[in-house]
């Protein structure tokens, strides 16, 4: 029985000394890769250090937070810039009281005023009892969707 090329090219390139200079080939060109994925995943966490913490207190609030409601104080409004088609959005800041201290967060999420005020309106809130300074406005737009959007490059 005679062997196939597949084996003879073998043989001859372990004979030949390559077999050795080729993993050595593919573990250097591995170790580039590994290199350019970290770097790139670096330079990523730079830009969205902000939302991938709003995503860490989100999963901290998760088990550990605590709900309550609080009132919308302050909008911020930021407009489209289009004339022909004038259109606002705003952010919102949220005051809440926790043992007769007062709290604020400011969300991350646009909303639309529809015609109305948005002061004085109610938002649920979820807080840390240790640290109430760490809240975040407890929707599933402000929790988990605005920092998702916003950390993809």
């Amino acid at each position: 029985m005679e062997p196939d090329n597949f084996t003879n090219n073998n043989i001859q390139a372990h004979m030949d000394g390559q077999a050795p200079a080729r993993r050595f080939g593919i573990f250097v060109g591995l170790v580039i890769v590994l290199c350019a994925c970290v770097c790139l995943v670096g330079g990523w966490y730079v830009f969205a250090r902000e939302e991938l913490d709003t995503h860490v207190d989100s999963i901290n609030l998760q088990s550990k937070g605590v709900t309550t409601t609080g009132t919308i104080t302050s909008v911020e409004e930021f407009s489209n810039g289009d004339p022909a088609f004038p259109q606002s959005s705003y952010k919102i800041t949220v005051s809440f009281e926790v043992d007769g201290v007062a709290y604020s967060v400011k969300g991350s999420a646009f909303y639309k005023a529809n015609g109305k005020s948005l002061v004085g309106e109610s938002k649920p809130i979820i807080y840390d009892p240790v640290d109430p300074n760490t809240a975040l406005i407890d929707t599933f737009q402000e929790r988990w969707l605005e920092p998702v959007m916003q950390s993809l490059p």
